[in-house]
């Protein structure tokens, strides 16, 4: 494929940050959907994907997390509870059941759940071969402080030339304000511009508001039609670039 992707029309690639281009081992949703099984839980593989789907859409400046925030105080233990006591509900748990178990299971995440910051594979190589290509990158998260320090330790920062996280611009995906700053900071267009990230609720949906073109990074096949391109692996990327549209 060599330099051929600099002739297409898109320009300039942003990425969401966790769980697109790092993420935490265990998963934390996997080390969570793990317990609650030993307790009887239904965690069949069609549950777990359900429940996923609602912990994407929760955190993505969701009514529910705006409700929940403003009832329990921001991300305190009982804020916690009831976000176990949720998740229980998502995995298809009955509320006097969930009720039951929420105590423990916010418990067990609190003392026991040791998650490692890794890489997502592939991140490196698939990164190189953007820049090399020619494409402008960019990182843009929901973080409330800068990341740049991190992404250096991550050995990411000196792919990007911006990072920009929403608590320094007071936008939140999906939010399109977040977009629209990063796009005038990168002097870009909407049309020569895409968005990658792995909520389809904030990063697809608030690009698409933004007017940008998304494609979701779904590993596990958390959403089965999500209506916009995805891929599984980060290697598929420049591959999609080739291909899919963006000529």
């Amino acid at each position: 494929m060599g330099d051929s992707l600099r002739d297409r029309s898109i320009q300039v690639i942003l990425f969401d940050l966790d769980g697109t281009l790092r993420h935490s081992q265990p998963a934390p949703n996997d080390f969570f959907f793990d317990h609650a099984g030993s307790f009887g839980v239904n965690t069949c593989p069609h549950h777990r994907r359900r429940a996923a789907r609602w912990v994407h859409s929760y955190w993505a400046s969701s009514a529910q997390l705006l409700e929940d925030v403003e009832i329990f105080g921001e991300y305190g233990e009982p804020f916690w509870e009831n976000y176990a006591f949720r998740l229980l509900l998502a995995l298809g748990c009955v509320p006097s059941r969930a009720a039951e178990l929420a105590s423990e299971m916010q418990r067990h995440m609190r003392q026991d759940y040791q998650a490692v910051d890794e890489l997502v594979a592939g991140v490196p190589e698939m990164l190189h071969r953007l820049r090399r290509s020619g494409f402008r990158l960019g990182v843009l998260s929901n973080r409330e402080v800068p990341c740049d320090e991190y992404l250096a330790t991550l050995g990411l920062r000196d792919f990007f030339h911006l990072v920009l996280v929403a608590g320094e611009v007071d936008s939140w995906k999906p939010e399109s304000g977040i977009f629209f700053h990063a796009l005038r900071r990168m002097a870009a267009s909407q049309d020569e511009t895409i968005y990658v990230g792995d909520n389809y609720y904030a990063d697809i949906i608030g690009a698409q508001r933004a007017g940008l073109r998304g494609i979701l990074y779904d590993p596990q096949g958390i959403f089965d039609e999500p209506g916009c391109l995805s891929i599984r692996s980060m290697d598929e990327l420049p591959l999609l670039l080739e291909t899919e549209g963006f000529k």
